[in-house]
């Protein structure tokens, strides 16, 4: 089930515990973590896109779980740009298929580069 993050977040800030559900389990966002497997539909929105994209950015990600980490290699070889920005080292880093290769953290820079394009 999805709901607003917010509350969720205040609770954590306020007591330093982690949220609940009703059932008693732990909250998370709704983010894939190591060891889970990706949804079937998501992967295939994903392949779908991987040769209709013209630029492909990585973000915060090592890019070492498969296979999510091979769709934007596959997006390349239909023609995009890849761009990773990452504060630390990626599988591909040294891929001559990356375009650009960025070393910051992704709030730092990302956000407002995105926020200085969408302002021009």
């Amino acid at each position: 089930m999805r709901s607003d993050p917010k509350p969720n977040f205040k609770f954590f800030q306020t007591f330093r515990k982690p949220p609940v559900c009703e059932c008693g389990g732990l909250l998370k966002p709704a983010t894939i973590s190591f060891g889970q497997s990706l949804n079937d539909p998501d992967i295939a929105r994903a392949r779908d896109f991987e040769t209709k994209a013209d630029l492909v950015i990585a973000l915060g990600s090592m890019l070492s779980v498969q296979p999510a980490a091979n769709i934007p290699l596959l997006a390349v070889r239909a023609g995009a740009q890849y761009v990773i920005i990452n504060q630390g080292s990626t599988d591909p880093d040294n891929y001559p298929s990356v375009t650009l290769r960025i070393k910051e953290e992704v709030g730092v820079f990302f956000v407002p580069a995105v926020r200085a394009t969408l302002a021009s």
